[in-house]
């Protein structure tokens, strides 16, 4: 009976550790808008610092990149204006 019982923790126990490391793995998406007084700016560089991955703005100013942690900063860079954080 205490083997039954060790086997049937030590399954949950794997079982538990396999749904965490998959939750704690898994990206979120972010959008946003980029514009300045004129309007949408289309063509930014946006990117996660340290990270050489990058996307652009769309026609509309909008992008989407996926990051890992709450943790992630932003940098946003275009032709003519200051690189922003």
């Amino acid at each position: 009976m205490n083997s039954k019982f060790l086997q049937k923790i030590s399954l949950f126990l794997l079982v538990m550790l396999l749904v965490s490391t998959t939750l704690f793995a898994q990206d979120r998406k972010v959008t946003g808008r980029v514009v300045d007084e004129s309007g949408p700016i289309p063509g930014v560089n946006v990117s996660i610092k340290g990270i050489p991955s990058n996307v652009s703005t769309n026609a509309d100013g909008v992008y989407t990149i996926q990051v890992k942690s709450d943790g992630d900063i932003l940098v946003f860079s275009f032709i003519g204006f200051v690189r922003q954080q």
